[in-house]
């Protein structure tokens, strides 16, 4: 039987980072699902607000703002307000950065997030259990809605919903995407990182590096999968999404990805790191299910969301102007 992991071995919790911008209602629901956390209370929690990007923005991120001031609830709540708009990309990149000089592991939200009650003791627990196995770069909070899933598992992708990992593994990001791209051209990556063409994430980063999103977690993934790192996923979802209602920047309206979040503890259980097969092909099943549907096109920076393209097509950008 596997060893179990819990954090009262731990000397200190991880931080939490939520990332802010101009939804006050969604924020307030993804502050509110932490506090129910037991362990929120022993939580340092940052946030991070970025400026209005126009004038349309300026009463919604004061809003914001108005609200993160009186967040209660955790061992401490340190609020960084950004005077400029950097975007979603620019801001995640140096908020993460800037607590893992400091922290060796963070958890990170944005303010569409909604966890479970024991989100922060499995993020804990995985960050804990796995801080020295350099075979894995990152936990997940989140699962997509796949059958027949009975354990936690390692996983080689990266989900940004509700998502933990160390700063050794931050060290890796590699932010330029011309050259994550042409690595994954010449070792022959693409399809194999695509879930055998059934989800196109290697399509997304030659749209980062055209200029047509800017997503940074493209990128993450990508540079965690040229370094054959692993995600370590919960057996049941911790998260929800709740701004797949057109109401984001970054994410159209779409239910394709809803799950119901599990509301009970899951127990970290140390196993053989290595990527399990079985979920992978439960990953290309569902990504196929997806494919079949006529499901809302989602807007690019997103990256787990965007609707599958065929491989044939996204080798045909590769090679022409997307370089």
């Amino acid at each position: 039987m596997g060893r179990r992991i819990g954090h009262k071995l731990m000397v200190q919790l991880s931080p939490v980072l939520v990332f802010v911008y101009n939804r006050p209602q969604h924020a307030r629901l993804t502050i509110e699902a932490l506090q129910r956390n037991e362990l929120a209370k022993e939580t340092d929690l940052y946030i991070f607000s970025d400026a209005p990007a126009g004038e349309d923005d300026i009463e919604a991120v004061s809003l914001v703002r108005s609200f993160i001031k009186n967040i209660t609830g955790f061992k401490t709540v340190t609020i960084k307000e950004q005077s400029v708009n950097l975007g979603l990309a620019a801001s995640i990149i140096a908020g993460v950065s800037k607590i893992l000089d400091k922290s060796e592991q963070v958890i990170v939200l944005e303010d569409d997030i909604v966890c479970g009650r024991y989100f922060l003791k499995f993020m804990n627990d995985a960050l804990e259990a796995y801080k020295d196995e350099d075979k894995v770069g990152s936990v997940s909070g989140y699962l997509f809605p796949l059958d027949g899933v009975k354990q936690n598992f390692f996983a080689r992708n990266f989900s940004s919903w509700g998502w933990g990992t160390w700063r050794r593994a931050w060290q890796l990001f590699v932010q330029d995407g011309r050259e994550l791209l042409r690595e994954l051209d010449e070792r022959q990556l693409a399809f194999k990182m695509d879930f055998d063409g059934t989800m196109g994430f290697s399509g997304i980063l030659c749209d980062q590096i055209a200029g047509r999103n800017n997503s940074w977690a493209i990128r993450f993934f990508t540079s965690l999968y040229l370094r054959d790192k692993l995600t370590f996923y919960p057996r049941s979802s911790l998260i929800a999404n709740i701004g797949c209602d057109n109401s984001g920047t970054h994410c159209g309206a779409t239910n394709i990805n809803d799950v119901e979040v599990f509301e009970e503890p899951l127990e970290v259980i140390a196993q053989d790191v290595k990527e399990n097969l079985f979920c992978r092909q439960r990953f290309i099943n569902y990504f196929n299910f997806i494919n079949q549907g006529d499901h809302t096109q989602i807007k690019a920076d997103r990256y787990e969301l965007l609707l599958p393209v065929s491989y044939t097509h996204l080798r045909a950008h590769e090679t022409g102007a997307y370089l």
